[in-house]
C-alpha cells in the first residue's frame, strides 16, 4: 500500500506541475501549452490506474483503452471520451502544429473539464481507500 500511497502522491504532483505549465504557456507557447494539458490527463489516467489495478499504465494504447473503458462508464462518458481523443490530438499537436489556435482554445477547455472529471474520480478512490 506505500508503494501505491507513493504512486498516487507523485502522479498528483506531477499532474499540477503540468496543470501549472499549461497555465503558464498559454499565451506564449500554444505547442507547449498543450503538450502539458496532455501531461496533466495523462498523470490523472495513470493516477486512478494504479490506484484501481496496483500498476500504472504501460503504454499509450493501453492508457487509451483505459481512458475508454473509464470515462464510458461515467454519466455523459461520451463526451468524456471525445474530450480524451481531443487530448491526443494536443500531443499530437506538440510535435506537428497543425491546429488553429481557435481549435486549440476549444479543445483546451473540453480537456480542461476532462482533467476536473478525472481529478474527482481520482480523490474519491483516494477517499474509498484512505491512501493519501
Amino acid at each position: 500500500m506505500e508503494d501505491i500511497r507513493r504512486g498516487a502522491t507523485t502522479y498528483l504532483e506531477r499532474a499540477a506541475a503540468y496543470f501549472s505549465n499549461f497555465d503558464l504557456e498559454r499565451t506564449r507557447d500554444k505547442g507547449k501549452a498543450s503538450e502539458a494539458l496532455w501531461g496533466t490527463v495523462s498523470c490523472l489516467l495513470n493516477c486512478y490506474h494504479l490506484l484501481l489495478q496496483g500498476k500504472p499504465l504501460s503504454d499509450h494504447s493501453t492508457l487509451r483503452r483505459f481512458a475508454k473503458e473509464i470515462l464510458l462508464s461515467q454519466p455523459g462518458g461520451e463526451e468524456l471520451f471525445e474530450a480524451f481523443r481531443s487530448a491526443e490530438k494536443l500531443h499530437a499537436n506538440f510535435y506537428h502544429m497543425f491546429l488553429e489556435d481557435d481549435e486549440i482554445n476549444k479543445i483546451w477547455n473540453n480537456v480542461q473539464e476532462l482533467a476536473v472529471k478525472l481529478e474527482s474520480l481520482v480523490k474519491m478512490e483516494l477517499e474509498q481507500k484512505e491512501v493519501v
